[in-house]
């Protein structure tokens, strides 16, 4: 493409293909051995004096279809599979751009050697097993709830857009939400392109003894991992900007107000 325009015209293509797939109205598959696709291409307009028209974006002007239609896939589109195994000791990350591809490679993991697929169920699984030594009818009860939960959700998966990669951190805490011990529990995530790619959700060493402080204490916890994420995501050299700071949220005005005090930090 020689045209002046052409890293508009560019963006624009990228964003139709990407409200196909948004819409689920386009899948990108292999082409069957029996099947004629037919064609397509591009037509590129430039629109004038637009002031006080709308415009709506990917407007279908047919009803849905009962029966599959296979079309070439538009030419400078170019789409690849890719996926990421991510090792730490006996842990296990996949990251990829196509949910059925992760779903092969997890299947055929699961013939090469014995592994259990965890998803969501770190944290209550944490929870349950403190009472393992001496469970009761209620923790019974919570382990059959968490058999149930990983039944209904055994095939759900991360699914990322395709927008900016911007690293940003949430994090929360309750208030001494562990009776025996009066210790309150934090919580934080991080995301990047709006998926959810680091949680955590961990018991607090110290007993806090306001919901200040919990907060404080979780905003610190989270703090340190977005050095470390920041560190990490450098050296990658995938994520552009993170030369710059990293927006970490949290909702109580008394822990901001505490973290820009000086005396707090010596």
């Amino acid at each position: 493409m020689n045209d002046v325009d052409c890293d508009q015209w560019i963006k624009a293509m990228d964003l139709e293909m990407e409200f196909m797939y948004s819409n689920s109205v386009l899948t990108l598959v292999d082409q069957p051995n029996d099947v004629k696709p037919i064609g397509c291409k591009w037509i590129h307009k430039r629109k004038r004096d637009q002031a006080g028209k709308m415009d709506v974006k990917t407007a279908f002007l047919n009803r849905n279809l009962e029966e599959s239609i296979y079309m070439v896939q538009p030419e400078g589109i170019i789409n690849s599979t890719v996926a990421f195994l991510v090792l730490y000791v006996d842990g296990i990350l996949l990251i990829g751009n196509d949910v059925g591809h992760l779903t092969d490679i997890k299947k055929w993991l699961a013939t090469q050697f014995q592994m259990k697929d965890l998803g969501n169920a770190q944290y209550v699984l944490g929870m349950v097993s403190r009472y393992q030594s001496n469970p009761g009818r209620d923790h019974w009860t919570a382990v059959k709830n968490i058999l149930k939960y990983l039944r209904r959700t055994k095939d759900y998966m991360l699914v990322y857009g395709s927008k900016d990669l911007i690293l940003t951190g949430y994090t929360n805490s309750d208030f001494q939400s562990e009776k025996d011990a009066r210790k309150s529990t934090s919580g934080s995530v991080f995301t990047l392109n709006r998926g959810a790619v680091v949680w955590r959700s961990i018991k607090q060493s110290c007993i806090a003894d306001s919901t200040m402080e919990a907060e404080y204490v979780a905003a610190c916890e989270a703090a340190k991992e977005a050095v470390c994420l920041k560190k990490f995501l450098t050296d990658l050299e995938v994520v552009p900007n993170m030369h710059l700071s990293i927006t970490l949220y949290y909702d109580n005005s008394g822990a901001v107000a505490n973290s820009r005090e000086p005396r707090s930090h010596k």
